[in-house]
């Protein structure tokens, strides 16, 4: 849909405020041209060209469709919301904040949503600021004074009125008025949205949402406060390696494994095997990661049977009891050829999913002659580890549904060196 009748408010984000530091970035698209007609009265012509503003998109009888298409992952990984059809990430800009915590320093992850069409906004971010005093829900309604707010809504030009506010269970609930203001030959034209705040507190992290819609849809702020922020996720884990990592969120095979900067996606897709290099290093390291369905790993003679089976010229060297992120497994290191003969150092890990879903992960170096699971080997890269403990499942819960097959039973392939 073209946008060249709307204007984008502009966004911000600057450290004004030490208890928010980071402002709110918004995006409302508002309309900014008008229409004219032509009436003739009676006895005289007379063209009379009058401004008419187009006013917001006619509600459907039904209310407007909220359909969730995936489950979206900022890239650190720390939080997810369902992308819904017709809300998408700004072009300009990518959709996603990033402002990495150093230690006990501010942080905060965002990701936004536009649905230009239906003129809302789905904003929702996660921020840790070791200054704010915030330990219970009530402690949120203080937070949020005027001039919070006033820094939250300085984007809408024509101003905003908080209608309510509550505590509701683990969090806190604020509806606004807020308007945006248009010029037009001189003529000043406003248009009037409704928006809702929600928050809680995640240990150390505030997680908030901002919903924005038009006056005349009220109905549509509900329908996203239980679709969008009913399933907006913190995810914990992802804290346990590098945030500035990036990440692999398989939404179909329902789970997340992170991998470390200037790492490159070679080859993989959503419900399908991934293979992740690290191809400016030397020797290389490559990552691969794949779900098999109805196989269950339950002791280490199996997992030994299991690369034995899929992998036969491995020569086995550790099998270790792996419990990652509360989801149970082996790990196994051994030698493995490549299609030259050169003993490469690897390690599988192999981890129990639901639904008897097997996760692999295995991590091939070419280095030579490596236990990679010799805690004591100073030579052996920590970032190896580090992935294998990035890995977190997705709950069914917060998957969306798809048509991708779930995966089949094919011959497992270890990589080969990039040319």
């Amino acid at each position: 849909m073209s946008q060249r009748n709307w204007l984008n408010a502009s966004s911000t984000s600057g450290r004004i405020l030490r208890v928010v530091a980071v402002l709110l970035i918004i995006f409302i698209f508002v309309m900014s041209s008008f229409a004219t007609f032509t009436t003739t009265t009676t006895g005289a012509t007379a063209t009379i060209n009058v401004g008419v503003e187009r006013g917001f998109p006619t509600v459907p009888p039904e209310g407007t469709y909220v359909i969730a298409t995936q489950t979206y992952f900022h890239h650190t990984g720390l939080i997810s919301i369902p992308k819904f059809d017709g809300w998408e990430l700004p072009a300009d800009n990518g959709g996603e904040e990033t402002v990495l915590p150093q230690g006990e320093t501010f942080g905060r992850v965002g990701l936004m949503f536009i649905n230009s069409g239906a003129q809302s906004v789905i904003h929702a971010f996660a921020e840790k600021d070791p200054s704010r005093q915030t330990s219970t829900v009530n402690d949120l309604d203080k937070l949020y004074d005027t001039t919070n707010l006033n820094a939250a809504w300085k984007d809408y030009t024509g101003g905003w009125r908080e209608l309510s506010r509550r505590a509701d269970g683990d969090q806190f609930v604020i509806d606004f008025e807020v308007k945006v203001n248009t010029d037009s030959g001189g003529q000043t034209l406003t248009d009037t949205y409704l928006a809702r705040q929600i928050s809680k507190l995640d240990q150390d992290w505030l997680l908030t949402a901002r919903l924005v819609v038009p006056s005349n849809n009220p109905g549509l702020l509900d329908a996203l406060q239980s679709a969008a922020w009913d399933h907006f996720r913190f995810w914990r884990a992802a804290l346990n390696s590098p945030l500035e990592w990036s990440v692999i969120p398989d939404y179909v095979l329902g789970y997340v494994i992170k991998y470390p900067t200037g790492w490159v996606i070679q080859e993989g897709a959503v419900g399908r095997p991934f293979t992740v290099i690290d191809s400016a290093q030397s020797p290389q390291v490559t990552l691969l990661t794949r779900a098999v369905p109805a196989t269950v790993i339950d002791s280490e003679d199996a997992a030994k049977t299991w690369i034995s089976t899929n992998i036969p010229k491995a020569t086995i060297q550790t099998v270790k009891a792996e419990m990652i992120n509360g989801v149970a497994g082996f790990s196994v290191s051994y030698a493995d050829p490549d299609p030259d003969g050169n003993q490469r150092s690897s390690v599988t890990t192999l981890l129990n999913g639901a639904n008897s879903t097997l996760y692999v992960i295995t991590e091939q170096s070419m280095l030579r002659g490596l236990d990679l699971l010799d805690a004591n080997n100073a030579s052996i890269p920590p970032q190896l580890a580090q992935i294998r403990n990035s890995f977190f499942l997705i709950p069914p819960s917060d998957l969306v549904a798809t048509s991708t097959p779930i995966p089949t039973s094919t011959p497992f392939l270890t990589a080969t060196p990039a040319p």
